[in-house]
This record gives C-alpha cells, sequence and structure tokens, in this order.
C-alpha cells in the first residue's frame, strides 16, 4: 500500500524501528569484539581501550573490497574509520593461507598510514572459513599494525 501523503504509516515507522535496532545490535557485537581484538591480541590493558573508547568517537564505514581503501580514505577525507578490504569469498573462504597474508599485505601496501583501517573482509565474513586462514589474516594484520615498529614486511 502506497502512501502518498508524504507521511509514514505505523507499519513503515516500525519497519525503520525494528531495522535501527537490529544496526544497533550489531555495533555494539562488534564494539565488543573489537574490545577483546585490542586486550587478547594486541594486548593493551583493558582500561587503555576502554578509554580510547570513551574519548574516541568512532566513525566507521564497511565498504565493498571491490573499492581501495586509497579512493575510500578520498572520499572520507581520512575523517572516517574503514572496515575492509579482503575478498571475504574468493581469498578468505577460497584462498590458502599464503593468499590470504598476501591479500592483507597487498591491501596496506603503499599506504604511508594504516590508523583508521580496520582490517577485515570486505561484506563480511562468509561461513567456513578455515581457522588457518583466519590466523593467516591476524598474523599479517599484526605485521603491518599502527602499533608494530618494523613495517618492512608490510
Amino acid at each position: 500500500m502506497q502512501n502518498n501523503s508524504g507521511k509514514l504509516s505505523i507499519r513503515e515507522k516500525v519497519g525503520y524501528g525494528v531495522g535501527d535496532t537490529a544496526s544497533n545490535l550489531f555495533f555494539q557485537v562488534f564494539i565488543l569484539f573489537l574490545l577483546y581484538f585490542y586486550t587478547d591480541v594486541f594486548g593493551i590493558s583493558a582500561a587503555a581501550a576502554g578509554t580510547m573508547f570513551l574519548v574516541t568517537r568512532i566513525n566507521l564505514f564497511n565498504f565493498s573490497f571491490k573499492h581501495s581503501i586509497e579512493e575510500m580514505k578520498e572520499l572520507t577525507g581520512g575523517k572516517v574509520t574503514l572496515l575492509g578490504n579482503i575478498p571475504p569469498r574468493d581469498v578468505l573462504k577460497e584462498g590458502t593461507p599464503e593468499e590470504v597474508k598476501e591479500a592483507v599485505l597487498k591491501t596496506v601496501e603503499g599506504l604511508d598510514n594504516t590508523s583508521r583501517l580496520i582490517l577485515s573482509s570486505g561484506g563480511g565474513m562468509p561461513q567456513a572459513v578455515t581457522t588457518e586462514n583466519i590466523n593467516a589474516f591476524i598474523e599479517a594484520a599484526k605485521t603491518c599494525s599502527v602499533f608494530h615498529s618494523d613495517k618492512t614486511q608490510c
């Protein structure tokens, strides 16, 4: 049923509300994972990670792997944290650990600054990704993180 009066129907309002609620739940789960990642993977204290979340306002954009990080940094003016950019199916799910590592390193290759970047599979994690590929992804990401002092392997 189309409403031409310009006002939203109750059904549309409920639909938008439910969609927004689902989006916020996803974001909260992501923040919890990010807290785990900072404390257990990078080894910073929970207090430091919590303070970082409190002080910094996270403005996050999850984009497709079909766009380069350089392109997204230019479009956002470097003011938005970018989430992406490893091809989820072709590399992360179906590739070898070496191909995953190569894709991660290629993604950050040439970037003079990896701040405001959270490496992820562009568009989401597919089902049945092997533990070996996930570990290869994490190890390559650690190598090129802003917290890693030796960038010669990136």
